[in-house]
């Protein structure tokens, strides 16, 4: 059992030519849930979430009139893998995009190569860079879920429930994902994600 929310998310439709060429998808077309990507991060919150949103918003931006291609995608963060919610974010937007670092698929013939598409510590001017390798297009882009309406139980909510109290547990399950829905449904009224830069490199 899940939140049912999860199933009202829209899903992020993509072609991936690789699963083609392996007989993976009919027609390489692939759909990646939110729920897919819970399962991955292994929970729900406003940082997956987060994620999940960056990467429709810029997927958008970057494919206006067409599908999405998995491994055209190239994803840059500001700050080191290891800072903050980074490492978090960038699995998430992996798992969608297909990006991955240098440990990544090498790829066939030198196609559908999937190594060194994702990187972290670069000069932007926002939080995340995603850009197209076959067109050099970009968008950078930030996200702020400080800016979700506070609930100052919260805290005390959370420090009852890692103490074993049942109905704290309930409650602030309940509260924290309800803090989840209004990113993945209400980011734009929250002005949770802006888009920092957009060009052709």
């Amino acid at each position: 059992m899940y939140p049912q929310f999860f199933d009202e998310v829209p899903p992020i439709v993509l072609k991936d030519d690789l699963a083609c060429l392996l007989g993976t998808f009919v027609e390489g077309k692939v759909e990646i849930t939110y729920l897919e990507c819970v399962k991955m991060a292994g929970h729900s919150c406003p940082t997956v979430a987060g994620a999940y949103v960056l990467t429709q918003v810029a997927l958008k931006k970057l494919f206006p009139t067409q599908v999405p291609v998995r491994g055209l995608v190239r994803i840059a963060f500001k700050e080191p893998k290891t800072n903050g919610v980074a490492g978090v974010m960038a699995q998430v937007m992996a798992n969608i995009t297909g990006a991955a670092d240098a440990g990544g698929f090498k790829g066939l013939g030198g196609e559908h190569v999937r190594a060194g598409l994702l990187s972290f510590e670069k000069p932007l001017k926002g939080m995340v860079q995603f850009s197209r390798v076959d067109t050099g297009e970009f968008v950078t882009l930030s996200y702020t879920p400080s800016q979700l309406p506070q609930t100052p139980e919260l805290s005390s909510l959370m420090e009852k429930a890692r103490l074993g109290d049942k109905e704290a547990q309930d409650i602030f399950g309940q509260t924290w994902q309800a803090r989840v829905r209004e990113v993945l449904f209400h980011y734009d009224k929250h002005g949770l994600v802006h888009v920092d830069e957009m060009g052709v490199f």
